[in-house]
């Protein structure tokens, strides 16, 4: 007996394959946001619909999702290689969303909270229901940032409907963003999921190479278990770098926002200074290096001593004690 788990991967590959040759047309769009509906479609003909967007970032928007479509990204220059991020909206319902690579593999990335619609359906009317549903997609709920790389130039997300015998309004949506991938890159993209400390040349790297540099206190953590994520809400009293505005100006010229962390990674708050270096996607700041300040100040001043400076770190090794 096969687990469930398989069974639906199984189930999906199957009707992947199935209706692979049926397909309900391609749609290529050079604009960055896709929307549209199956309100209108017939479930029973079990088309896959082929879209290919070649924005850098946008959103994606399917009402009333019907059978499947398969979404290709990629940059004008296909030979471009990139990691493709998807972010769920809160209120997203409707639709499992997987990775599809080649050779007929599935990875599922977003599963569908089919478990909240059976339980609010046990033993409710039909319009009473209804006004329950409406209510959870109303609650903000965050959702955990997909992503992963592309695969000679292309990355391919497969969405798959789910049944919906009562009609409801159900709304698949997420923001997406393509970000170039460069060899000092992949390198920080490992650490913002690793747990360990950043030695000396790796904070370095990141402070040269990473989308946001800040020193900073913590003021509060916050985990989340729904998104395996820590949030962690800072007050910076200097920004090196920041390629968006994610932290935002405070009280005594100070700066305010919130960084990301793994679950899983040990954190304590205290009253020190951090230097923490991140990445930046979908509007969330991913924590890759988090040292504190007066050790970072001792690193930095030995590798400029040493020559193994890969940029100036003056700033860092200047700043007042």
């Amino acid at each position: 007996m096969l687990p469930s788990y398989c069974c639906n991967l199984l189930r999906v590959l199957l009707f992947w394959v199935f209706s692979f040759s049926r397909t309900l047309g391609n749609y290529s769009e050079d604009q960055c946001d896709w929307n549209r509906s199956g309100e209108n479609e017939d479930p029973s003909l079990r088309m896959v619909q082929q879209v290919y967007l070649r924005c850098t970032r946008g959103h994606v928007q399917w009402r009333y999702p019907v059978s499947a479509i398969r979404i290709s990204f990629h940059f004008l220059d296909k030979n471009t290689d990139f990691r493709l991020c998807i972010r769920p909206a809160p209120n997203s319902l409707g639709a499992n969303v997987y990775r599809d690579i080649p050779y007929g593999d599935i990875i599922p990335l977003i599963l569908e909270r089919r478990a909240d619609l059976e339980y609010l359906a046990r033993g409710v009317p039909h319009r009473a229901l209804k006004e329950k549903v409406d209510a959870m997609l109303h609650r903000t709920r965050p959702q955990e940032t997909q992503c992963f790389d592309s695969r000679e130039g292309k990355a391919v997300l497969l969405l798959e409907a789910q049944e919906n015998p009562l009609h409801l309004h159900l709304v698949t949506s997420f923001d997406y963003v393509l970000e170039p991938l460069t060899e000092n890159r992949l390198e920080l993209y490992h650490n913002y999921n690793d747990c360990r400390q950043c030695n000396a040349t790796e904070l370095v790297r990141e402070f040269c190479a990473a989308d946001f540099v800040i020193k900073s206190r913590l003021l509060d953590i916050s985990p989340d278990v729904a998104t395996s994520q820590n949030y962690i809400e800072v007050l910076a009293s200097h920004i090196y770098r920041q390629s968006n505005s994610v932290f935002l100006p405070a009280r005594h010229n100070h700066y305010q926002g919130v960084v990301t962390r793994p679950l899983q990674c040990p954190l304590v708050k205290d009253h020190g200074s951090y230097l923490i270096t991140g990445g930046i996607s979908l509007g969330e700041a991913k924590a890759g290096c988090l040292v504190r300040f007066h050790q970072a100040q001792r690193w930095f001043r030995d590798m400029t001593e040493r020559g193994l400076n890969e940029c100036d770190l003056s700033g860092v090794t200047d700043y007042p004690r």
